[in-house]
């Protein structure tokens, strides 16, 4: 989102709210790419802690250009908005939004999402990534769609990858990233039973620390207690021959999945159960793996592709997904980012 913001404000200075941990890692990863690129007024924040809160956001009151916070909690957009009624604001909604679909106590902080959102402010405007996203959270609030505007999810996409003609004999099939219950991975051991075929090898490769690991299984687990480097994750990653994603159904309704981009950038055709955004990012780049009902369904199409290696097939989804690389891009969700920024500009 930075570099996005970068390549649509090139002659500005950028100010980036948030905290320590998080500035630390955005300047070696932006300072290694732009010599000129300076992260001005760093705000030190700390979640829960309101007045500390207010007391970060009175400091960008200076600022006279748009404000963009690229991650936000209910507290910073409910006090940007009642003290920086003159500035505008950009706020970029993610995983917190999750937390409407949940009973919060009033005492707990997701508790106040919904009366941020509901705060009247001509000048900001919030942007979710995804269309399917911004449908879902209109269900919530059908009287903001024009408060309310999606833009996809931004993804560098460095490395060039080679489309992989065909499927290996010994078909890899693995989950990708931090593996937990919540995102589903332990099913991955109950395909292993339903599949009971040498021909595929099932594999995580990722963190597995959250979840339990049976002590009979052939499942390949990378990663183990802790992330991998980022060479490793990739090279392990291009070594499949299709990505799997176990997320409930009920996921990603309200946020975007980061680790489907894995896929995109790797070249991996996706087996995953169905969910809005993944038939969101179906329908924008068309075939580009099996979406399936259920973990049955899953294990039948695993079965089906490992009899029929249809290689015709399975080159025309990397080449979609070659394809989807660029419409993903920054320098293409930069263009539809800076129209919607220009709606606020007047």
């Amino acid at each position: 989102m930075i570099k996005m913001l970068k390549k649509i404000n090139p002659s500005r200075e950028i100010l980036i709210y948030g905290d320590k941990e998080h500035l630390k890692l955005i300047r070696m990863e932006i300072e290694a790419v732009y010599e000129d690129f300076d992260i001005a007024g760093v705000v030190d924040t700390k979640k829960n802690k309101i007045f500390k809160e207010i007391k970060n956001i009175f400091k960008l009151r200076k600022h006279k250009d748009e404000i963009y916070f690229l991650s936000v909690t209910p507290l910073t957009v409910i006090f940007a908005k009642i003290f920086l009624r003159k500035n505008k604001k950009i706020f970029i909604w993610h995983s917190v939004l999750e937390s409407l679909l949940e009973k919060n106590s009033f005492f707990s902080l997701n508790y106040w999402i919904k009366p941020s959102i509901m705060i009247k402010d001509k000048k900001s405007i919030n942007i979710v990534l995804g269309q399917s996203i911004r449908d879902n959270l209109l269900k919530f609030f059908p009287q903001l769609s024009r408060d309310f505007y999606s833009i996809d999810h931004p993804y560098e996409f460095q490395s060039e990858q080679q489309i992989k003609n065909e499927i290996s004999n010994k078909m890899k099939i693995g989950t990708i990233g931090f593996a937990t219950e919540r995102k589903g991975t332990p099913k991955i051991f109950e395909i292993e039973e339903g599949l009971e075929n040498e021909n595929v090898q099932l594999e995580i490769i990722g963190d597995t620390q959250s979840i339990n690991i049976p002590l009979k299984t052939n499942v390949i687990t990378y990663g183990g207690e802790g992330a991998l480097d980022r060479d490793t994750f990739d090279k392990l990653i291009r070594e499949l021959d299709f990505a799997l994603y176990l997320y409930p159904k009920d996921m990603y309704k309200l946020f975007a999945s980061g680790a489907i981009f894995d896929s995109i950038l790797n070249l991996k055709p996706i087996i995953a159960l169905k969910n809005n955004y993944f038939e969101y990012i179906f329908e924008k780049l068309g075939d580009i793996g099996y979406l399936c009902e259920d973990y049955d369904e899953i294990i039948e199409i695993i079965k089906k592709i490992e009899n029929e290696k249809d290689n015709e097939k399975y080159s025309i989804q990397q080449k979609n997904l070659l394809i989807g690389q660029s419409k993903f891009s920054i320098e293409n969700i930069a263009k539809d980012f800076e129209k919607i920024i220009e709606k606020l500009r007047g």
